[in-house]
């Protein structure tokens, strides 16, 4: 009859003579209170030069002589003697590949934590160890665990914490202790990791969690009893540079070999593999496109504005405080300028103009917003999630068609979605949250508040999920256990990220420095309850966007997501979520739950405000940019679902579905080149394309269509006077409506001289009008031409030198007519 073999103790040895019988005493301790546990102990000398070899055969000659007397301990002691010192990390390799217990535990040979400290955990209920172990929950014993026990020197727990610290802020591991010897994992996960694992330096610990994080498998931090040992090999201050150069070299490695798809082959599932490769081949196809295109993209309404703003907010601090320009009116005060003035300051040092340079600037946060969505993805679903995300983002208009102009609702959207996953991180990790996580958690959150104050919707929905998860607690744990641990929380997670996100918000927002309370909760009523709002068309109408229907944005949204978004988004509503990937773990599935009522309710939280508030906080098309992230982390986990469903890539009905998706993804792409550099202004099928939508929702409420207009009328300007009569240097003035003030500046060479702008609308020679709000309909000239995608006017260029003969007041009643929209409902608040 077979004995199963519930757990494997590994220690390693590098001559330990001296400190041998505190061993031989960890182990005699053990056995009596394993209770029938069943375990063997293996024994690795990493090249000891001392007797340790000798006293390792002793200590098996030893057991094989109690066990053979009907007495207790190990079913056997196996020794394992490597020739030369190879490190700890490789005799511990060693060893844990020739494991056959169900359960590994490592731990150090100067039993600092003894043996028996596993039979704790299993007294507590941490651990089973008699059960299967679960293959994607491991356990780390924790010296930073408050109700951990330790003795050591005040000099190596501070060096301990400043080299955690250090780990956590380079790596992002939400890990307090990554160098405690005494770690428990399930033996198929810790073969598999140490398999992956290439780095057995000083910090080949770090590297192991890196691994395990990335095979799905959840750390769990416990209490230890922890004594220091004289003779310890570790030399903190010495070694402190040494091990932060090890770091360092992990983190790269480890970006090089998973991040990046360099990973060996064989080592890790083929299809996340493939997948990860892709995500980086699409980002860098995302990034050349941006340079190649940045400067083709033309100034759209409020650009200017948001462009001073951030010069102002320069010159606040660059004045010492003296220029308040910043402060009041014109300058949008009323959210932050954060961005604007980062993209003031770097576009200093770039070789292209002003407008050109911030192009480039909020493109690149749009390319970090769709990173973050592939984070966010790869961490609830996985990679192949992950990268359908990325694609279905990349092919969305209403997000990529802004990037390049729209630096307030872009930059924020890009906050919004890696706070999203930080904070999905966090959850995961309740009630100990890192220092590094609440670090990073801080920043992206004063990140999206410092451009925008509707970020608060985050700050909320942190303290509505802290109290969720409290109450999930209640029937496995006692009341007064979870209080101490919401206070902890408080205390160590709210109050410090709060505080962060706080004082990034404040550095970006000058007017908010006057009254760092009173000002943000104006700005923020103001947000919420806006005095006064504007024409918004939907659906035919004309609404007061205070006043918009509860279906403005799932409709809005149905209408312009590409149709495989809303097929991805249809998939994972009708089939769920499914398992994490990796598959399996209760751990891992409760924490990806809990993300899962993140992403969601931090999606859902801004309408469901809209609604009782009665307010625009969409903020019209432009404002429901920020939802498109967290809607491509919801498509590609729909895409991962189906595909699963259908026995993945490898199978018939798998290839298939890649073929009819890549298609899709390939069509829409075609759309949106047909659009350039339109592209927001896609509509979809279901409306009928851009035609069905003309007359129905706003087509280019932005006005980028005014560029090409001015340059379509140069070129008409420019005939003229080469086909008509040499009569001197004419000069014509052009007015448009809605477009920004510096359109014609911005456009430099690409207009004659002899076009001026004009301030008064019945004096001009010519109107360029763009179609929101039906400003064509305004003015009875002559067309001369418009700008047209998919058959759809965007702009129109109009003559009005026919009535130049006219009086002013009959050239009024021509051209400025009493101008209603098409179709309107009343405007009421």
């Amino acid at each position: 009859m077979t004995t199963t073999l519930h757990l494997s103790l590994v220690i390693p040895l590098y001559n330990e003579a001296q400190r041998f019988d505190r061993l031989r005493r960890g182990l005699d301790e053990f056995g009596p209170r394993a209770g029938g546990l069943a375990y063997e102990v293996i024994l690795v000398n990493d090249g000891s030069q001392d007797d340790t070899p000798a006293l390792m055969e002793r200590l098996r000659e030893q057991w094989r002589a109690v066990r053979g007397q009907g007495g207790g301990g190990p079913l056997e002691v196996r020794l394992i003697n490597q020739p030369r010192n190879q490190g700890k990390g490789q005799a511990l390799r060693a060893g844990v590949m020739a494991a056959r217990g169900a359960w590994v535990l490592t731990l150090d040979a100067d039993m600092a934590c003894p043996p028996s400290q596993l039979l704790e955990w299993q007294e507590r209920g941490y651990v089973n160890l008699r059960e299967a172990p679960d293959p994607l929950r491991a356990f780390y014993g924790c010296r930073e665990h408050p109700t951990s026990q330790v003795n050591d020197e005040t000099y190596r727990r501070l060096m301990g914490k400043v080299f955690n610290t250090l780990v956590q802020t380079v790596t992002g591991l939400p890990l307090d202790d990554t160098q405690c010897g005494f770690k428990l994992y399930p033996l198929e996960t810790a073969q598999r990791c140490f398999e992956l694992v290439i780095n057995w330096g000083w910090a080949h610990d770090v590297e192991i969690s890196k691994v395990l994080g990335e095979l799905g498998c959840v750390v769990q931090a416990l209490p230890i009893t922890w004594t220091a040992i004289a003779g310890s090999k570790i030399k903190p201050l010495s070694d402190a540079f040494r091990m932060l150069m090890e770091v360092l070299r992990i983190e790269t490695s480890f970006i090089l070999r998973f991040r990046l798809g360099l990973a060996r082959p064989g080592l890790a599932q083929a299809q996340d593999l493939l997948h990860q490769r892709l995500s980086l081949l699409l980002g860098l196809a995302l990034l050349v496109l941006v340079f190649c295109t940045f400067q083709d993209h033309g100034l759209t309404a409020g650009e200017s504005t948001q462009a001073a703003y951030g010069r102002q907010v320069v010159n606040y601090y660059a004045s010492g405080f003296g220029d308040k320009s910043a402060l009041s009116a014109p300058a949008p005060y009323l959210h932050g300028g954060l961005f604007e003035a980062v993209a003031a300051v770097l576009g200093k040092g770039l070789p292209w103009g002003p407008y050109q340079s911030r192009h480039l600037l909020t493109a690149l946060a749009g390319l970090l917003g769709i990173a973050g969505a592939w984070r966010l993805a790869g961490y609830m679903a996985g990679p192949r999630a992950a990268f359908w995300a990325v694609a279905l983002l990349a092919a969305t208009p209403l997000y990529y068609g802004n990037i390049f102009n729209n630096s307030q609702d872009i930059p924020f959207a890009a906050a919004f979605v890696w706070s999203v996953y930080y904070l999905a991180l966090s959850l995961g990790n309740l009630p100990r949250v890192p220092r590094g996580l609440t670090l990073k958690l801080g920043l992206a959150l004063g990140a999206g508040l410092g451009v925008k104050v509707g970020g608060v919707i985050l700050v909320v929905w942190m303290a509505l999920l802290m109290a969720l998860w409290a109450v999930g607690q209640l029937p496995a744990r006692p009341a007064r256990a979870i209080t101490r641990d919401l206070a902890a929380l408080l205390a160590r997670w709210c109050l410090p990220a709060g505080a962060i996100a706080y004082a990034v918000m404040l550095l970006g927002w000058p007017w908010a420095q006057g009254s760092p309370l009173y000002h943000p909760y104006l700005a923020l009523r103001a947000w919420v309850w806006p005095g006064q709002g504007q024409l918004q068309l939907f659906d035919g109408l004309y609404y007061c966007s205070l006043s918009l229907p509860p279906s403005y944005i799932p409709k809005y949204l149905l209408y312009t997501l590409p149709e495989v978004f809303i097929v991805a988004l249809a998939a994972l509503a009708i089939l769920g979520a499914g398992r994490p990937r990796p598959a399996g773990g209760q751990g891992r599935k409760q924490a990806v739950s809990l993300g899962w009522i993140c992403l969601l309710g931090a999606m859902a939280l801004p309408s469901a405000l809209a609604a009782v508030s009665g307010s625009d906080v969409a903020g019209g098309p432009g404002g429901l940019i920020f939802l498109a992230p967290p809607l491509a982390v919801l498509g590609g986990a729909g895409v991962d679902r189906l595909a699963g469903l259908l026995g993945g890539w490898r199978r018939g009905a798998g290839r298939v579905l890649a073929g009819c998706l890549a298609l899709a993804l390939l069509y829409q792409a075609s759309l949106m080149a047909r659009l350039y550099p339109y592209e927001y202004v896609f509509f979809n099928s279901l409306i009928g394309g851009l035609k069905g939508a003309q007359g129905k929702y706003e087509l280019d409420y932005r006005g980028a269509a005014y560029g090409e207009a001015l340059v379509k009328l140069g070129d008409i300007v420019r005939q003229e006077k080469a086909s008509g009569p040499a009569s001197g240097q004419r000069v014509y003035h052009v007015f448009f409506r809605g477009g920004d003030r510096e359109v014609m500046s911005y456009l430099g060479t690409a207009l004659p001289p002899t076009l001026q702008r004009a301030s008064d609308p019945l004096r001009a020679d010519f109107h360029v009008d763009f179609t929101r709000w039906d400003y064509h309909q305004a003015t009875n000239g002559v067309t001369l031409a418009t700008v047209e995608r998919l058959g759809v006017p965007l702009n129109y260029i109009k003559d009005l030198r026919p009535v130049a003969s006219k009086t002013y007041q009959a050239r009024k009643r021509l051209c400025e007519r009493d101008f209603q929209p098409s179709a309107q409902v009343p405007l009421e608040n």
